[in-house]
């Protein structure tokens, strides 16, 4: 049954009333203010111009953004299962439909208010054209506009598996003991990874630590040109990882997060 409105108005105010949102937006502002410096920094140490800046800028807070809603996320469900609920599809499709558009929209006029005040006080500097400034903001405003709905989608992915578990465990079909050979075969494979892609990725990051996305999927392309089992998923209908980065930032960079953290099978 879906969640009222009222009753997740009580879970968003449980949430504003808690700490854990709090130090969240701190760690965001803090982080933001030190990209943005560091990214300053480099083009003037590079002598680069203005545009520069605030592309690398404004690429850092979509992967940002992504990568805060997945904590966002779980400081809901939290609050959620502290109220006495369980994880369920209902949760997901209420943060998906009332709380994605409530967490990005604010964030893209926020970042545009920042960058134009930017060029307000820069005027008279050695500037690139408004209209290529213009271009850049409106790149980001379509960027995060399509992180918002892959998130969605991602909710509506996480609620059907919830629902899928649920038609599991309410199932009154007899159940028979599990052969205890099957059990071990089951252990020993979910510490190892069966996709050879999520594999690679965890060696990649195990010998390249400090690579962000981008780079892995460089490398990953690079590796695929010798090996197909290497290539994108066929859902993100690219040829290269790249360009499924591009058109799927989210859902890729959610899958070489989730394979980074994995640990390299052991040969």
């Amino acid at each position: 049954m879906p969640i009222s409105d009222s009753d997740w108005d009580a879970v968003v105010r449980a949430v504003n009333h808690g700490k854990e949102l709090r130090d969240l937006q701190k760690i965001e502002l803090r982080e933001t203010e030190q990209a943005r410096n560091a990214f300053w920094m480099d083009t003037q140490k590079k002598n680069q111009n203005y545009s520069v800046w605030v592309e690398a800028a404004l690429n850092w807070q979509v992967e940002r953004t992504n990568r805060v809603l997945e904590d966002v996320c779980k400081i809901y469900l939290d609050v959620w299962k502290k109220m006495g609920n369980t994880e369920s599809a209902d949760f997901f499709r209420a943060f998906g439909a009332r709380t994605i558009t409530a967490e990005l929209r604010p964030r893209i006029s926020k970042e545009e208010d920042h960058w134009n005040r930017s060029w307000i006080i820069r005027n008279g500097c050695e500037l690139p054209p408004r209209e290529q400034f213009d271009a850049q903001l409106a790149w980001f405003r379509r960027s995060m506009e399509m992180l918002e709905g892959e998130w969605k989608r991602e909710c509506e992915s996480r609620a059907i598996i919830c629902e899928a578990k649920e038609r599991t465990t309410i199932s009154t079909n007899p159940i028979l003991p599990p052969d205890p050979t099957a059990i071990t075969s089951r252990k020993h494979s979910s510490t190892h990874i069966a996709d050879p892609r999520k594999e690679t990725i965890s060696k990649i990051c195990a010998g390249h630590p400090e690579w962000n996305a981008q780079q892995i999927c460089v490398e990953l392309d690079r590796r695929a040109s010798r090996n197909s089992n290497l290539s994108p998923l066929s859902s993100w209908s690219s040829r290269l990882w790249v360009d499924a980065r591009k058109s799927h930032r989210a859902t890729v960079d959610r899958y070489i997060s989730r394979a980074r953290k994995a640990k390299p099978l052991m040969l």
